[in-house]
Formats: C-alpha cells, structure tokens, sequence
C-alpha cells in the first residue's frame, strides 16, 4: 500500500535561507532528535544518505535516499531503498520574504513489518508518516531558521 505526501509547507523565511538551512546537513541530528542514524556529506545530485528514523510508535525505518537531481533553492529529486521505496520530491518557492516548501512522495513499504503495519493498520501507518513530515516542519522552522 502506498503512502503518498503532497504538502506545502510555509516557513517565515525566504527561499535562500530555508535552502542553506538545509544544506547544513552535519546539523540535522540536533534538529531531529527522531533522526536515530544519519549519515550523509551533502545535499547534492549522485549523494547517497543513510537514515534511520523512530517514527512515533517507536519503531524504527532505516533507508537509503539517493539524490537523482539537485537544483539549488529550487528543486530536489530523490529515490528511497530499504524498508521503505519510492520517490521524492522537494520545491521551493518564493512568497514575499517567506517561502512555500513543496514536499510530494510516492512510498511503499519493503519491510515485512511495515507491509504488515500499512496493510492492517493503514490509518496508524498514515498518521506516523504524516507526523515524522508536520513535526520535521515544525522543528525546521523552530531550529534551523531561528
């Protein structure tokens, strides 16, 4: 079954700085105390990040995100392997001194658990993935554009 995110996303800063923000990719562990395992060197096209995170029912989605394409304060494709597979997409627009982050996804559980979690109990599975994107949101806006 799959999750799919489209949201637009408003944060109190302008496009250059919510994109230097999230170039800072040595801070997102403080930022994201869900972030369990990260490992990344940059947000660049051919990058590949190791992530694990503890969604809110504890339980833990390690994954592999391989960026496919990298357009600075613009655009950022992005392809998902490991217990959960998709894609992902990321826009920034402009909006005065503020700017709308567009964050679209087409994922599908791999794990035997997450299958199991999004089949029986798609509403939980729903609400975990859209809580790990709202509070993300939240937590971006409080501390890395502060």
């Amino acid at each position: 079954m799959q999750l799919a995110t489209d949201k637009r996303l408003p944060f109190d800063a302008d496009v250059s700085a919510v994109w230097t923000a999230m170039a800072k990719v040595e801070a997102y562990q403080q930022w994201w105390p869900w972030l369990k395992t990260f490992e990344a060197d940059a947000l660049a096209a051919g990058e590949i990040w190791k992530c694990e995170i503890v969604a809110p029912l504890r339980y833990t989605v390690a994954f592999t995100m391989k960026f496919d394409v990298v357009v600075p304060e613009t655009h950022v494709e992005a392809s998902l392997r490991g217990d959960i597979t998709g894609g992902a997409w990321i826009d920034l627009e402009e909006r005065g001194q503020a700017s709308d982050v567009w964050i679209r996804s087409q994922l599908a559980p791999s794990s035997p658990f997450l299958k199991m979690l999004s089949t029986v109990l798609y509403p939980v599975a729903k609400a975990g993935h859209d809580a790990v994107i709202d509070n993300g949101a939240k937590q971006f806006q409080q501390r890395a554009l502060s």
